[in-house]
């Protein structure tokens, strides 16, 4: 039986890749142990500003996955954060 592109079990090689560049996360939900998180960029001088004069941000991607799936990324983002701020290549906030 042929595999739909991205059905488990496929290897990453055979994905479609596409590449995204966003300023941040605005809002993560969770819901029935799926979980959205709302990618926001600035929007650019065409769409305007806000009543300040300020650059809005827009929701520019929404990833959905399953609870498991995000804090496996949450702790590879983690993994990285600790990893820059070895190699002095971040200064991590403790908030003290």
């Amino acid at each position: 039986m042929a595999r739909e592109r991205g059905a488990p079990g496929t290897s990453t090689a055979s994905l479609e890749q596409s590449e995204s560049f966003v300023d941040g996360i605005e809002k993560i939900t969770v819901q029935g142990g799926i979980v959205r998180v709302d990618f926001v960029s600035l929007a650019p001088r065409t769409e305007g500003s806000d009543a300040q004069g300020q650059a809005r941000v827009a929701v520019r991607r929404r990833i959905i996955l399953p609870l498991g799936g995000f804090v496996k990324s949450f702790h590879t983002m983690q993994r990285t954060v600790e990893q820059l701020a070895e190699r002095g290549a971040l200064q991590v906030d403790t908030g003290e």
